[in-house]
């Protein structure tokens, strides 16, 4: 496994993905560092600079992470679509870095779990846990600046809610 790779160009993602690597980012790297690196590294690296896309389109099963922040998973999910940098304008969004917001959502979720080794975790389908989390809004079609306000409503772990209310349910009225 790969961590946080960071900077990677085009050759280095493909040998990667031959040796069936798998690879945890944070979107951190630019959205905090990202001024830092430009200024004092240079506008040359910013092209390889958390070029998720080209990492999933070599092949690499990519997990997002949130240990360089934000901590908010979807916050993060939001700034993998946007490569914002900073609080300002500036974004590092190129061809190599944008991916979809079905593909940020499953990079902080079934992806993680994928890379993470936590089997039968993460996905809706025979033969998994099919653990549920009811969150406030949807988080790959709402606004993407909603997005960090997403909120827990329930969590419904081994058939039992854990955290919160499903609607219509008892604990909820």
């Amino acid at each position: 496994m790969l961590q946080h790779a960071y900077f990677l160009d085009e050759r280095q993602a493909t040998r990667y993905a031959e040796h069936g690597l798998q690879v945890t980012v944070s979107i951190g790297f630019t959205t905090g560092k990202g001024a830092r690196i430009r200024q004092r590294v240079g506008e040359h690296v910013m092209g390889h600079l958390n070029a998720f896309r080209r990492m999933i389109d070599s092949g690499l099963t990519v997990a997002g992470s949130s240990d360089w922040g934000p901590k908010n998973p979807f916050e993060c999910i939001a700034l993998a679509t946007t490569h914002r940098i900073g609080a300002g304008p500036s974004r590092n969004d190129g061809p190599a870095q944008v991916v979809s917001r079905r593909e940020a959502y499953a990079m902080w979720g079934r992806r993680a779990a994928e890379v993470l080794g936590w089997h039968e975790v993460g996905d809706l389908r025979p033969g998994s846990h099919a653990d549920l989390v009811l969150l406030d809004r949807d988080p790959v079609t709402c606004a993407v600046d909603d997005l960090p306000g997403t909120r827990v409503v329930a969590t419904v772990v081994a058939g039992r809610t854990v955290t919160g209310a499903l609607p219509g349910s008892p604990r909820a009225g």
